[in-house]
């Protein structure tokens, strides 16, 4: 609801300026494209309870998500969902990329040809 709300605010403050400036002589197109631009830091100015229900709307949307993803990937692993937040718990850097386990590598390595580490033929 803050989403619409903000939205709804930023787009009345777009359309009360386009209109004055209209009124005032300027050329629609003119006047909406110098509207935006406008609009943008006076909505930030006009608007700060607004913004901070927007950034608190946000905020909980995200951690929502990242406890939706994590339950998730708890399930795929075959844990129950309680166990994959005590682990998150003991290794909070768990989901930092380049961090993920590498077990499945080393276990099917004989698999993989190795590279050829002799002098490649020159090029024709």
């Amino acid at each position: 609801m803050a989403i619409a709300r903000y939205g709804v605010a930023r787009v009345g403050l777009v359309a009360l300026l386009a209109g004055l400036l209209v009124v005032v002589g300027v050329p629609f197109l003119v006047a909406l494209m110098v509207a935006l631009v406008v609009a943008l830091p006076l909505s930030l100015l006009l608007f700060p309870r607004l913004r901070r229900d927007l950034d608190a709307a946000l905020a909980e949307h995200g951690r929502r998500r990242r406890e939706q993803k994590e339950s998730l990937r708890a399930q795929l692993r075959g844990e129950e969902a309680g166990s994959a937040e005590r682990q998150r718990e003991a290794d909070p850097g768990g989901d930092r990329p380049g961090q993920h386990d590498q077990g499945g590598v080393t276990e099917h390595r004989d698999q993989v040809p190795a590279p050829d580490t002799g002098e490649h033929p020159p090029h024709r």
